[in-house]
């Protein structure tokens, strides 16, 4: 079964520095990746008019965790590209060569399940098992048909005489339903 993402949705979220959290190792000299705290990250941030990561003060939590791994293999002379697949699953991935991802601390175990990697392994690409947190995606949005509504009021007395007005003006609305992609399209 195959689903193609129409919306996403990325709620703000606070992330405590993790120092130490995740060691990758390359031709068997390991190397520790720190990720820095945010006060405001959202996954898959798009890019701002002007050309910066980022709105409202959020910053993209993929894009600050790629940096963290690639400022931490610099003297590998490799690089890595942390990107959202088709599946809205990610897949951290090293230019040439193998590597291994392992989780240190609480934290790296914290940011590895953020993102959607729960094993850990060697191959010269990872892609996480399940979604990442704090990213809503649906496959489509529909919306009802426009309804009129109009303001007004109705009342009853006791002696049973009934008093109303209404407002002239019409306003139209409509609800959105967002449908979601289950974690298992095989549950759906």
């Amino acid at each position: 079964m195959s689903f193609t993402t129409t919306t996403a949705i990325a709620a703000t979220f606070a992330w405590e520095a993790a120092a130490d959290c995740w060691r990758i190792t390359i031709a068997a000299t390991p190397y520790d990746v720190t990720v820095g705290a945010l006060a405001a990250a959202r996954m898959c941030l798009g890019v701002d008019a002007g050309g910066t990561p980022g709105t409202n003060g959020a910053v993209d939590f993929i894009r600050h965790v790629l940096t963290a791994i690639n400022t931490a293999v610099t003297a590998s002379g490799r690089t890595f590209t942390l990107t959202l697949g088709a599946d809205d699953k990610l897949t951290l991935a090293i230019d040439s060569g193998t590597f291994t991802l392992a989780h240190l601390t609480a934290a790296g175990l914290l940011l590895s399940r953020t993102l959607g990697f729960i094993p850990t392994g060697t191959a010269a690409s990872l892609t996480a098992d399940d979604q990442p947190w704090y990213l809503a995606t649906t496959i489509a949005v529909q919306a009802e048909v426009l309804r009129a509504r109009r303001s007004g009021a109705a009342e009853r007395d006791s002696a049973g005489r009934v008093y109303g007005f209404g407002a002239g003006a019409v306003s139209y609305g409509r609800r959105l339903v967002l449908p979601r992609i289950p974690r298992n399209p095989d549950s759906a």
